[in-house]
């Protein structure tokens, strides 16, 4: 499978191409890798750092509640000896997604509630997930919908009708980029051990009152991940409890 997250902060280097100076990504490593997030960590946080001193915060959510906030959205997609099995082979699956795409998707929806403690571990992070701030504040699944926190996507290259790969929008940036994609993982193969189905899509502003509300709060999160299982086969059990308490 292929996990990578969109970056948005790039180390550059200086190279001489035909007599002609030009500035490269340090990174040259593929989309779907963490190795850019490991190299941009370090100076990340001197940013922070210095921001910090001068009084200027670094958080997800910086003013109102409503306002639009920052996170590391994760891209996911399946593949088995070069080839994309996330996508349907041709246009007739209903969603663009194959059989498989569907319900590892639909494992990681149904599990989302208990992985946010992995994917946004502070008590802040939940000032993020708010409606209507493009982050995903109720559970459900859409195709480019912003509001959505697992959304189809389709970038060009795309063949018509076709879904690459889908994004995962809780994930925020003070997450261990490691355990995060690792509980991701780990609800989407529980999805295809179970045959889970997949929802209907969601491509207009989410109703409340037809929508189960995510966590809003890491404590609420953290009581999901207590009743979550299947976990227990992907981390051990010092980790589990190691990950409960520090959260906790």
């Amino acid at each position: 499978m292929n996990a990578g997250f969109e970056n948005e902060f790039f180390l550059l280097k200086s190279i001489t191409r035909e007599g002609k100076e030009e500035w490269i990504p340090f990174d040259s490593s593929p989309y779907c890798s963490s190795s850019a997030f490991d190299a941009a960590s370090p100076i990340l946080r001197e940013v922070a750092s210095a921001l910090h001193s001068m009084g200027i915060p670094v958080e997800q959510k910086q003013y109102a509640l409503d306002d639009l906030g920052s996170g590391s959205h994760v891209h996911l997609s399946l593949w088995q000896n070069g080839q994309n099995v996330f996508m349907a082979s041709d246009g007739s699956s209903k969603y663009g997604i194959s059989t498989l795409g569907k319900e590892f998707m639909a494992g990681v929806l149904y599990n989302l509630p208990s992985i946010l403690p992995f994917v946004a571990p502070l008590p802040i992070s939940y000032d993020r997930l708010q409606p209507n701030t493009w982050s995903g504040a109720y559970l459900f699944w859409g195709n480019e919908n912003k509001e959505a926190p697992l959304r189809a996507a389709s970038p060009p290259g795309t063949p018509g009708g076709l879904v690459s790969n889908f994004e995962v929008k809780s994930f925020d940036g003070s997450a261990n980029p490691y355990l995060g994609l690792a509980a991701i993982i780990a609800a989407g193969i529980d999805g295809l051990r179970r045959h889970l189905s997949l929802p209907e899509p969601v491509d207009k502003d989410p109703n409340p009152e037809n929508l189960q509300r995510l966590p809003k709060s890491l404590s609420e999160s953290l009581e999901a991940l207590h009743k979550a299982d299947f976990l227990e086969e992907f981390f051990s059990d010092k980790s589990l409890t190691a990950i409960k308490a520090i959260r906790k």
